[in-house]
């Protein structure tokens, strides 16, 4: 019998009384190596802590038309502080193998490493297997797990990255970047990375291919050549916006030296009388429009700077009576910025007063905005009789009937009615009386009759006791020339929002009704088809078809029978 050992041979087995012992594995791991290699074998146990294990002896078996076995070592287990490990060859293929010391085993993992040469070609293979495993006289009880030793081609898969020491798991084992490890040929392996690495509030990198063009995690399927691996990543930085209002978009990571948009609303409202205006981007950048671009070579911070802006509203006590700059509703403005209010009152009125978050006379007035203001400007009547009312209209086609009412009136002794024509000018042609001095409504009224055809202007002179005299303003008419019966009048003419058309048709017919500015072209098309006997009116706004309000001036009124044409002036006056 054939004594393989690195030293004299001497085994004991202290034969100690113990009590109960669990049972601990014995296990040998499976192998695949290349023709020629040298392969250390470790026999593994679990845990031996308390189990007083003073020796160990098994007998292991393998092929030995694969496997030559060459030595064996305490060094890194945990029996290296024993003396030399004893190695017999009794038979071929088969060693009887122990050890001992005078500490007992702590902990877990190998107690002796065999060292063997593989002999054997590509596809040869043999089992590993431990038999009569045996810790001190036979005490604690062991559970033997054997492995198996298949002889392949081994190849090398190397991977790197341009992340250094990228953290790479294959088959479920750690591995840092660069590294390669044996591997055998056409096997496959599981290959597992982060997606993000290294992320703080400013960096971080993001997986971005991998040099055989797979998947982040696909598993790597070997031939029978070498492979190198290399992984990539990308740089990001991280945008950050601030901003006391609104909320701005664009934040987040992008690539290193890619151009990140960013971007914010105009203005940020709160009701209706606070506002924040955006004034300019500051940080990395100063930009002065909401939207801008950056380019991200490092991380970046941007700030939206916003304006306070309150709303200064503003009314009138009355319509048509005047006008402020700025005109109503209102205007936004700067918090601290100092604002001037002028009024200027038109027709028969004049400017009396502000009121409402404060209250006086001047004008114009300037103020200081430092909260929303509401201010209204208030007119009163010029003439000692406030008209609330005042028009003329054409009734039974030659007579022009006129009326008007008043609010309050003040020593007013009553109206004289002027009239004039084209060729003529105001007179008085009939007298009203009034009511003196009144703080209620009234109402009058005067119908001037057998008005020949033409356009004629009036308006109503006031006369107080006094017998000074204040003017209305003026309303005009358009008596028609009757045509055939066909008698076409409107009212007011001028007019300033609407006039009310009207004819009489002395038999059924159809018509065709159209207005025209002076220059042909057609603005607005009011009625056709057949029409009834009788009387009819239309309201023209003042506006073409698509609801355009249409420029002071003169409009040609037609309307088309079968018999005739009849034109019309209308005067349109803002």
């Amino acid at each position: 019998m054939k004594v393989w050992t690195c030293g004299r041979w001497v085994l004991f087995f202290m034969l100690i009384s113990r009590s109960v012992f669990a049972q601990i594995t014995v296990s040998v791991d499976s192998f695949h190596v290349s023709p020629g290699d040298t392969i250390r074998i470790p026999v593994c146990v679990g845990d031996v802590t308390d189990s007083n294990i003073e020796s160990f002896q098994f007998d292991f078996y393998f092929n030995d038309s694969v496997l030559s076995p060459i030595d064996a070592t305490l060094e890194g287990t945990l029996a290296e502080n024993w003396g030399v490990p004893f190695v017999n060859e009794n038979n071929s293929g088969e060693l009887r193998v122990g050890a001992y010391g005078l500490s007992y085993l702590e902990g877990s993992g190998s107690i002796i490493i065999m060292r063997f040469l593989a002999i054997g070609t590509v596809g040869d293979s043999t089992q590993l297997e431990i038999r009569n495993f045996m810790f001190n006289n036979g005490t604690p009880a062991i559970v033997v797990r054997n492995g198996r030793l298949i002889i392949e081609r081994i190849i090398q898969l190397a991977v790197q990255s341009n992340i250094e020491g990228l953290h790479v798991q294959i088959d479920g084992k750690d591995y840092s970047t660069p590294f390669s490890i044996d591997c055998s040929a056409f096997s496959s392996h599981q290959i597992s990375v982060d997606s993000v690495l290294g992320q703080s509030e400013s960096v971080r990198y993001v997986f971005d291919h991998r040099s055989d063009g797979l998947p982040m995690n696909h598993p790597i399927v070997l031939d029978s050549t070498n492979l190198d691996l290399a992984i990539f990543y990308r740089k990001q930085y991280y945008l950050t916006l601030h901003s006391e209002y609104d909320h701005p978009l664009g934040e987040g990571w992008y690539d290193k030296d890619s151009v990140a948009a960013f971007s914010v609303e105009k203005y940020d409202s709160v009701g209706d009388s606070i506002r924040y205006r955006f004034m300019y981007w500051s940080g990395d950048t100063l930009l002065i429009h909401e939207n801008g671009t950056i380019k991200m070579d490092t991380s970046k911070t941007l700030t939206a700077n916003f304006e306070e802006e309150l709303f200064i509203s503003i009314t009138y006590n009355r319509p048509n009576a005047g006008r402020t700059v700025p005109p109503p509703p209102g205007v936004w403005v700067e918090k601290g910025e100092e604002i001037t209010l002028t009024a200027y009152p038109e027709n028969n009125y004049h400017f009396l007063s502000w009121s409402g978050d404060t209250t006086t006379t001047n004008n114009p007035l300037i103020f200081t905005v430092t909260t929303p203001f509401h201010i209204m400007a208030y007119f009163g009547n010029i003439f000692p009789v406030e008209l609330s009312e005042w028009e003329v209209t054409i009734e039974s086609g030659s007579a022009a009937r006129l009326s008007w009412k008043t609010r309050s009136e003040t020593d007013n002794y009553g109206f004289y009615i002027q009239r004039k024509d084209s060729t003529s000018r105001f007179a008085d042609i009939a007298f009203i009386k009034g009511r003196g001095t009144s703080g209620n409504e009234h109402a009058y009224s005067f119908t001037d009759r057998n008005l020949h055809p033409g356009v004629y202007f009036y308006r109503l002179r006031q006369v107080d006791f006094s017998g000074k005299s204040h003017y209305s303003n003026v309303q005009s008419i358009t008596i028609s020339k009757p045509v055939n019966n066909f008698i076409v009048e409107n009212y007011p003419n001028p007019f300033n929002s609407s006039t009310k058309i009207l004819f009489n048709l002395v038999a059924a017919q159809s018509v065709d009704v159209r207005i025209f500015n002076l220059i042909g072209e057609e603005v607005y098309h009011l009625s056709e088809g057949v029409l009834e006997k009788g009387p009819h009116s239309f309201v023209w706004n003042g506006r073409s078809f698509s609801g355009r309000e249409l420029p002071s001036g003169m409009y040609i009124l037609k309307i088309i029978t079968p018999n005739q044409t009849i034109h019309h002036k209308l005067i349109l006056s803002k």
